[in-house]
């Protein structure tokens, strides 16, 4: 298992060595995709708290400065890392072990919902389909003492 953290590690430093990596923080509760709800009638309808994370992602990666379109042929690759908050009880010695990474959050929310939101919330603002999504670098929860947030890395493969 260590072998594999290690590539995981070795992938992520290697995307952001390469000239067209876009990396960008989003800020605030991390939340992941929810499922489609239906109502009474049987009409189908995404939850409101995923829309508007999604919108949040887009706008997000819009504002940036350096942002970049990769066009309808481009091959993608993807790095995520997600800060979760430390819960509030919990002892000095399991906080220093939760900000050292030897204990990782196992809470929700999911980590393959994480990846559907931020892939979901990207498209049509960085690439216009998530399909084009070749590689994937790297996902990770971490603990932080600071704000909740994303870092995603996005470069052409």
């Amino acid at each position: 298992m260590k072998a594999l953290n290690t590539n995981f590690q070795e992938s992520r430093k290697f995307a952001l060595t390469l000239p067209d990596t876009i990396t960008f923080e989003v800020i605030g509760k991390v939340c992941g995709k929810q499922r489609h709800r239906s109502t009474r009638r049987g009409k189908m309808y995404t939850p409101e708290q995923t829309v508007n994370y999604e919108s949040y992602l887009g706008f997000t990666y819009q504002s940036l400065k350096d942002k970049k379109w990769f066009d309808k042929d481009a091959q993608i690759g993807i790095a995520i890392d997600s800060y979760l908050s430390i819960p509030k009880r919990v002892s000095k010695k399991r906080k220093a072990l939760m900000l050292s990474g030897k204990i990782r959050p196992t809470k929700k929310p999911d980590m393959d919902n994480i990846v559907k939101i931020v892939m979901d919330g990207l498209t049509g603002h960085a690439y216009p389909d998530d399909k084009q999504i070749v590689e994937f670098g790297r996902m990770g929860k971490f603990y932080t003492e600071r704000e909740e947030k994303i870092i995603v890395s996005i470069w052409k493969v």
